[in-house]
């Protein structure tokens, strides 16, 4: 056999081998597989409950926990949009939430060097529309509470938010015992 004819067998086989891998991350077989590979990856844990990267994911139980932050859901879905990977952008149509619980914890001194000092990310990403119910935001000062945050969002070296609801925000600072709501029951930033 000539180099030529096992130079067009190797193309073919790894042509093959991409088609079959895409093919089966669009799958929900293959997406269930990808959320079982993710499940203990930086500290990252979840269950599969339907759909695929194709036609919208939804997981639920999700944790994750790092130096200074811990966060959980009990219902995260996504919709990514595959053409715009094509263009080097993560684009996802939509990304929703409910009982959101984002703890920000005090670090200590030792950790705080290996902290980042800024977030980046290597290409962009954009949500189009991100729907988080039952919001909560826990500091050392105090804790955050939102029924329903509506928005969408561009990361490309800087955060550009577009068209931003908050229905009910309350604040409880952690030395007070009762809760307060915004005299605006609605705030609404565009």
């Amino acid at each position: 056999m000539s180099w030529a004819k096992r130079a067009a067998w190797l193309v073919l086989v790894l042509c093959a081998s991409l088609v079959l891998l895409t093919g089966m991350l669009l799958t929900p077989w293959g997406a269930r597989l990808l959320v079982s590979q993710l499940n203990g990856v930086a500290g990252i844990e979840m269950q599969y409950q339907q759909g695929s990267l194709w036609s919208g994911l939804t997981v639920s139980d999700v944790a994750m926990t790092q130096p200074g932050l811990q966060i959980n859901a009990s219902r995260l879905s996504v919709d990514i949009s595959i053409t715009a990977l094509l263009k080097s952008e993560i684009t996802l149509s939509e990304l929703s939430a409910d009982s959101l619980t984002v703890a920000l914890l005090a670090v200590s001194a030792s950790n705080d060097q290996s902290a980042p000092q800024a977030i980046q990310s290597p290409i962009p990403i954009r949500i189009k529309q991100l729907k988080i119910n039952d919001l909560q935001l826990n500091t050392e000062w105090g804790q955050l509470q939102v029924a329903q945050l509506g928005s969408g969002l561009k990361f490309d070296n800087t955060l550009a938010l577009t068209h931003t609801v908050i229905h009910k925000p309350q604040w409880q600072t952690a030395a007070q015992s009762n809760p307060r709501t915004h005299p605006a029951a609605l705030i609404h930033i565009i």
